[in-house]
C-alpha cells in the first residue's frame, strides 16, 4: 500500500514528535527503507514484508529526513550502493538515525569502497551490506533483525500465524 506525503518543504511550520510521542505511537515493528534507486528499494521493501516488517520506503534523503522527524522504526535500511552525487546526503540520514539506539541501523554499501565498511561501523550501523543484489537472501537478515528487535522491543505487537511466524499488520508505504 502506497501512501503520498507532502514534499519536506511543506513540513516546515510542523512540529516534530518527541521521541516519547514517537515511542507511544509506535505499535507496530516498523522498517525505513531509504535509497536512490526505486528498483533496489522495493527489493528491500519485499525482503522486510515478508519478514513481518510494516515497511515505509523513502525516495531520497530530503523524504527520508521528514519522515525520520515524525516516525520511529526499529530497523532502518539505507541503501548508499549506486547513490552517486546522493551518497553524502544518505550517510547523513544513516548518522540521524544511528543516534536512536532503539533502531537497528542496516547499511547497503559498495562492495569496492572498504572505508564506507569502517564509517557504518564507527557510527554504530547493526550490520553492514556490501554488493547487495537480488541475488542475495535480503529475507534473512530481515528475520534476524526481526528476531532483534522483537527483544529489544517486547512490548510491541506482534502476531503468530499457523505456522508460528510473527508478524506484523504488513503493510507498506511509499515516501516520494
Amino acid at each position: 500500500m502506497s501512501i503520498a506525503y507532502p514534499e519536506p518543504a511543506t513540513l516546515a511550520g510542523t512540529k516534530v514528535a518527541s521521541p516519547k510521542a514517537k515511542a507511544a505511537e509506535a505499535s507496530h515493528f516498523s522498517c525505513l527503507v531509504v535509497g536512490e534507486s526505486r528498483q533496489r528499494n522495493s527489493m528491500f521493501e519485499a525482503a522486510a514484508d515478508e519478514s513481518g516488517w510494516q515497511t515505509h520506503v523513502c525516495h531520497g534523503a530530503a523524504k527520508a529526513n521528514a519522515v525520520i522527524a515524525r516516525h520511529r522504526f526499529q530497523l532502518a535500511i539505507v541503501d548508499l550502493a549506486d547513490a552517486g552525487n546522493q551518497g553524502g546526503e544518505l550517510r547523513e540520514v544513516a548518522e540521524a538515525l544511528s543516534r536512536d539506539k532503539e533502531t537497528l541501523l542496516m547499511i547497503s554499501g559498495n562492495e569496492d569502497d572498504p572505508l564506507e565498511e569502517i564509517w557504518a561501523r564507527q557510527i554504530g550501523g547493526w550490520v553492514y551490506l556490501p554488493g547487495v543484489d537480488e541475488t542475495c537472501d535480503l529475507k534473512m537478515v530481515c528475520d534476524e533483525a526481526r528476531t532483534v528487535a522483537e527483544k529489544l522491543h517486547p512490548s510491541l505487537k506482534s502476531e503468530t500465524n499457523e505456522s508460528g511466524i510473527s508478524s506484523s499488520k504488513n503493510e507498506s508505504r511509499e515516501f516520494g
